[in-house]
């Protein structure tokens, strides 16, 4: 299970990559050359399912690449890249139900290349405005986020430009929870790449250096110290 769960996590991030034009969503970095992902992307067109590809394009209509372990990569150029893992193969080496999920993927939704833009069809196209998150919910979902190190979630904000600041009914920022859930990582990520204020202060006047005292984080404590975070009294006091 643990095999499994490695080639499904790996590959999903190199599909991923190459979605995004060649930005890792786990760290941001550029990894690969655009010029590379356009063409990596043309050959996964032309060849990325074996003796299927040609077929595979005219139902599914995605760049996809497979393997004898069963498993899919597939890429929707700037919405995501996933891997679908399923170990019983077709004649052509393919994964039966991952080409299966693909065609019933691009049936549900309008990712097929060549699906037309007429709206009044039956299929979901969750790149629609009406279709985007709330601020609200983009508020919840950053301070889990933030809580819980989730990354990837927090790099695609940034690529969105989601505000980082935004507090919640408490006054509560993702830098917060971020120093409570003893994120590291994030709280650098937050200070380093969306330029945070590391003295937002919430309805109890604390500030993210003082949940970093209450939990005893030393490296969060002397992070937040080399940034000019102060303590919320200090603050009120000055």
């Amino acid at each position: 299970i643990n095999a499994e769960y490695g080639v499904v996590s790996t590959q999903s991030t190199g599909a991923a990559t190459l979605a995004s034009g060649g930005l890792c969503p786990l760290t941001g970095e550029k990894v690969v050359y655009p010029e590379a992902v356009r063409n990596c992307l043309s050959m996964m067109n032309c060849c990325g399912v074996n003796d299927y590809s040609g077929e595979f394009m005219f139902e599914v209509g995605l760049p996809a690449k497979s393997n004898v372990s069963g498993a899919i990569i597939v890429v929707i150029p700037n919405v995501l890249g996933m891997c679908i893992f399923s170990p019983r193969l077709d004649r052509s080496k393919n994964s039966v139900r991952g080409v299966q999920f693909c065609r019933i993927f691009t049936d549900k939704f309008v990712f097929h290349q060549f699906d037309p833009t007429d709206r009044s069809r039956n299929k979901i196209d969750p790149r629609r405005k009406d279709f985007t998150e709330t601020k609200d919910q983009q508020s919840l979902i950053l301070l889990f986020a933030a809580y819980h190190g989730n990354m990837s979630t927090l790099y695609r904000y940034l690529k969105e430009g989601v505000n980082f600041a935004y507090p919640d009914y408490d006054g509560r920022t993702a830098l917060h929870l971020a120093v409570c859930g003893g994120q590291l990582d994030v709280v650098k990520f937050l200070i380093d790449k969306c330029h945070v204020d590391v003295n937002p202060v919430d309805r109890w006047e604390n500030t993210p250096l003082d949940d970093a005292y209450r939990y005893s984080f030393t490296q969060i404590i002397n992070l937040l110290h080399r940034k000019g975070a102060q303590k919320g009294e200090t603050l009120m006091n000055s």
